[in-house]
């Protein structure tokens, strides 16, 4: 079964939805769209305390690893481009089978697609885990 990631979605969704001092805009999904809607820059973009952040969400089922084919070059180049204007952007990246969650800033993402890796071992973004009230959204 391909996982699509909307369940993931759907948690942020209900985090920041509603949530005082912060408004949280999610873009067309162009695989949703079947194409028809150009590539966005991010999965949604969050804006809080006059700071814009594009968010990417990501899951994988992978116990091992984060395989890297999992983000496109174009959203890379997104990011740099974003980042450059000040933006800030972060990955947020669910493992599904441990249910832990992972907020990467885009400049660790970006490095190691200049390194080429294939894919992130979890020992290496450990420090970037976040508690999430997964049960609560469930």
């Amino acid at each position: 079964m391909r996982n699509s990631g909307k369940k993931t979605e759907a948690i942020f969704d209900d985090m920041y939805k509603n949530k005082l001092g912060i408004v949280w805009y999610k873009f067309t999904d162009t695989y949703a769209a079947r194409n028809f809607v150009q590539a966005q820059p991010a999965d949604r973009m969050l804006v809080h305390k006059g700071q814009v952040w594009l968010v990417e969400i990501k899951s994988t089922n992978d116990i091992a690893r984060f395989p890297l084919k999992n983000i496109s070059k174009k959203q890379v180049g997104f990011g740099r481009y974003w980042r450059a204007a000040g933006a800030k952007e972060v990955f947020i990246i669910h493992q599904i089978p441990w249910n832990k969650f992972y907020f990467v800033p885009f400049n660790f993402i970006d490095e190691k697609f200049k390194g080429k890796k294939a894919s992130i071992n979890w020992d290496e973004i450990e420090v970037f885990e976040r508690e999430v009230d997964y049960e609560f959204y469930r």
